[in-house]
């Protein structure tokens, strides 16, 4: 619903979206599955070393000159705010299931809004609530619904 198949034409564009959520959702697994022998810097690290690598494949397509200014202040602090932010996700899935912590992450989708719209003027359209809303249910149910199994278990 996000991307609308057969609503429009269909772009490569799309293809980057899927792509990000399935690797989303991989490193979140892996993240979890690895949590009790690494050490969240140690994934962290491994992390952005894998996306450095992917985003390198497609730079000599979409490069554009950058304002060493302006644009290298920005990427200085988005490479840290990041880097802190994968740290923290990481080390929050070593402490808690990933069925609690994923529902919390969707309030990047919320966040993703807001930002688009101070930075660029782009608010999402209908179609783009209404997949964001069935995605955040969908997590908040799965947690509902974790928590009951673990309720009727003990």
């Amino acid at each position: 619903l996000i991307i609308r198949p057969g609503f429009q034409e269909m772009n490569f564009g799309y293809v980057f979206i899927i792509s990000a959520a399935f690797l989303f959702a991989l490193r979140q697994i892996i993240s979890r599955v690895i949590a009790d022998t690494d050490v969240p810097m140690t994934t962290a690290f491994y992390t952005a070393y894998v996306s450095v690598g992917i985003f390198s494949l497609f730079q000599p397509f979409v490069w554009q000159s950058i304002s060493w200014n302006w644009d290298l202040t920005i990427f200085i602090l988005y490479a840290l705010s990041a880097g802190v932010a994968e740290f923290l996700v990481i080390r929050s899935l070593q402490i808690a299931h990933a069925v609690v912590v994923s529902p919390l992450q969707y309030t990047i989708l919320l966040w993703v809004s807001v930002y688009g719209y101070i930075i660029w003027g782009v608010f999402p359209d209908t179609w783009t609530v209404f997949g964001a809303s069935i995605i955040i249910f969908t997590g908040l149910y799965s947690l509902y619904r974790e928590r009951k199994i673990k309720k009727i278990s003990e």
